[in-house]
């Protein structure tokens, strides 16, 4: 009778409670929105470049231009002062690059710059750096007209110095190389007319000194073969100057000179064709011949010239075309579709122009895809569709591989089921491994694990014959192991596990893979061996991991994300120490492993690490994840912080490190997890990480 009293109150009171106190609705996901540009990010920095190369001259283009030359300088700045003389150089070089088309238009933009670029150039010379300091100069005499002539005086000190050195080594007959290597760098990056007669002078005198010297008795020593190594390409290095110059009719006359070692009869005959007044297939057999060289292969110097005959003929549709994939050849997406749909307004019925076109259009989806703007992605996807429905030919290929790209974007920002469509209707229509991996690690994140197993065995089935194939076969393999581990089946998990080992180390075996593939490699065999229970193997092989790829960014993220998932703070601290002394890993990934550390080792009730913490405190730019490193040092609030969050991926990672680095109570932190949850950002270390807190 007690028994049922109890029972009877115990039912009302739970009826009273679920009445009158509802639980919580679950937290719902913001809407996707696409993230604002910004040049200071460096995918954003990238992305606008491309497009700048596409931009028509004009106020916009200088605009921008100005803008990416002032980020190369603070680069060099910022690398000067951490002693990185070559990183600088690079940085002077690539903005230089921006204007090679167009050299003399670069002082404009140089000149609110003068004093830093004179600092530069000190701190060049005080380091020692012949070609860096020569760099400094030439932009100098840019930047400051007033200082030209002084400028060039010093970058003739600075040639006449090093000449000497090396003739101090290898005696006279090394006179005439060194200046030419010095300035080479430059002159190539910025052609003006004074700088490209200079070096032009001297590649001829340098070449009818060694020549005359080989055609006596016993010339050929060894100190004029290691003082003029280069003198064996003269004709194409003046050729490819030139070119750059915007310069072509001015080759022919120039190789004329070249007689003996260094010359070239078909560059010189093609180059005659052009000066001559020929037509528009001489100048892109022209530019073919200097993209094509072995010797000197440049695709800047060939896009130069079809874009000088492009302009020349009036549009001319071959031009065009070639110009096209000089511009795809230089990674420059936006520039090489222009130029490809501009040749098809004009010659529509050409395939090849469609088949080039396709993946350039794919290239374009999966960079915005992955730099957090998937409405964006949507759009390119449904141009593709629709450019695609217009060209003949069977592009099942191609429409799946497109539809695979952004199904993964969207992915990346929480669109789950609108990934999951594309990525299926991809299958339909061409079976990939990526698309299945995606799918299983859909499934394996919302602990779907008859789904996952159904998209691991059926892509286990693809064939394997390519090393690129077995890559993705033992990825699907340790994917598989996941699922069945997942249903509760040990004994068939541990089976695919050691099948993954196994092909991991026969494809070791077979190729030499590139380093980030190799890192992925090793991860990958990491985590099999950890799901074994072999913890100390795996941690050898995630050592190795970033052994082999220890400038690479994604293998650094891995490795951390990992070591975290699993509670190895320590060793998860070293890695962190290794990416932050990798110059392959930017600032962002490097702010983002950093917060990933120190929140997790406060979770678990432990001191910061003070490398991580350090990092952290120094970031005062204007970045998302600089708004993350204030919150987390203390230097910026919650509110102030939640201005900036405009997309679900930015809501979602401020909620877990409110949730482990803001302070709130255990209630307000469930809150915070269930947010970074709701948000479906399943490949994301905070949601993975939120996930494993809120079942704590």
């Amino acid at each position: 009778m007690l028994v049922s009293v109890l029972m009877r109150s115990a039912l009302v009171f739970l009826l009273v409670a679920l009445v009158g106190c509802p639980r919580p609705a679950r937290p719902t996901a913001p809407p996707v929105t696409d993230a604002p540009y910004d040049i200071a990010d460096e995918t954003d920095f990238e992305l606008i470049r491309d497009r700048m190369w596409a931009m028509p001259p004009g106020a916009a283009r200088d605009d921008t231009r100005a803008k990416l030359l002032s980020i190369f300088l603070d680069r060099a700045r910022a690398h000067l002062d951490a002693h990185k003389h070559d990183m600088a150089h690079a940085d002077l070089l690539a903005g230089a690059s921006l204007y090679t088309a167009d050299p003399d238009a670069i002082g404009a933009a140089l000149a609110p710059h003068a004093k830093a670029l004179a600092q530069i150039e000190v701190e060049m010379a005080k380091s020692g750096g012949d070609r860096e300091t020569a760099t400094a100069l030439v932009l100098l005499a840019s930047a400051d007209p007033a200082r030209a002539e002084s400028a060039k005086e010093q970058l003739d000190e600075i040639l006449a110095f090093v000449d000497d050195l090396a003739a101090s080594e290898h005696g006279e007959v090394a006179r005439g190389g060194a200046p030419i290597a010095t300035i080479q760098p430059i002159v190539r990056a910025l052609p003006q007319k004074w700088l490209v007669d200079r070096y032009v002078q001297m590649v001829l005198a340098r070449q009818a000194k060694v020549a005359a010297l080989l055609n006596q008795p016993n010339g050929a020593t060894f100190d004029l073969v290691a003082a003029h190594r280069d003198v064996g390409v003269t004709a194409r290095a003046i050729a490819t100057v030139l070119a750059r110059a915007g310069r072509a009719p001015e080759i022919a006359p120039m190789l004329e000179h070249v007689k003996g070692i260094g010359e070239d009869p078909d560059l010189l005959s093609r180059a005659r064709h052009v000066a001559a007044g020929g037509g528009s297939d001489d100048w892109v057999a022209l530019a073919r011949d200097l993209r094509d060289s072995k010797g000197v292969p440049d695709p800047e110097a060939a896009l130069a010239i079809c874009l000088a005959a492009r302009a020349k003929f009036g549009g001319d549709a071959t031009a065009t075309a070639a110009a096209a994939g000089h511009a795809a050849a230089l990674g420059r997406v936006e520039q090489a579709i222009a130029l490809y749909e501009a040749a098809r307004a004009i010659d529509a019925a050409d395939p090849e122009l469609a088949r080039k076109l396709a993946p350039l259009y794919r290239e374009r989806l999966a960079r915005l895809a992955e730099s957090g703007r998937p409405n964006a992605a949507r759009d390119q996807l449904q141009t593709i569709e629709r450019f695609l429905d217009g060209a003949p030919g069977d592009w099942r290929g191609e429409r799946a591989l497109a539809r695979v790209t952004a199904g993964k974007g969207l992915l990346g920002q929480g669109d789950v089921e609108a990934a999951r469509t594309l990525l299926a209707s991809s299958i339909e229509l061409a079976p990939s491994a990526e698309a299945f991996d995606q799918l299983a690690t859909i499934a394996i994140a919302r602990e779907k694990w008859d789904e996952a197993r159904e998209w691991t065995e059926t892509g286990l089935k693809l064939p394997e014959r390519e090393p690129e194939a077995q890559f993705a076969h033992a990825k699907l393999l340790r994917l598989h192991g996941d699922a069945l581990a997942g249903q509760g089946h040990a004994r068939e998990a541990r089976n695919e596990y050691l099948e993954a080992l196994r092909e991991w180390a026969d494809l070791g075996d077979k190729v030499e893979l590139p380093p980030a593939a190799a890192g992925e490699r090793m991860l990958e065999s990491g985590k099999v061996l950890w799901a074994l229970g072999e913890h100390d193997r795996a941690i050898d092989l995630i050592d190795a991991a970033m052994d082999v790829d220890d400038d690479g960014a994604n293998t650094y993220l891995g490795v951390v994300a990992f070591l975290l998932g699993e509670g190895v703070i320590d060793h998860a601290a070293d890695a962190v120490h290794r990416a932050l002394g990798a110059d392959g890993v930017t600032d962002f990934n490097k702010i983002y492993v950093c917060l990933q550390l120190v929140a997790e080792s406060k979770g678990a009730g432990r001191p910061p690490d003070p490398l991580a913490l350090e990092f952290l405190r120094t970031r005062n730019g204007g970045l998302w994840p600089d708004d993350l490193a204030r919150f987390a040092t203390g230097r910026a609030d919650l509110v102030t912080v939640e201005q900036r969050a405009t997309t679900r991926a930015r809501k979602a990672e401020l909620a877990y490190y409110s949730a482990m680095l803001g302070g709130l109570d255990a209630a307000a932190k469930r809150q915070a997890f269930a947010r970074v949850i709701a948000s479906d950002l399943v490949t994301y270390f905070e949601y993975d990480m939120a996930k494993l807190h809120a079942h704590q």
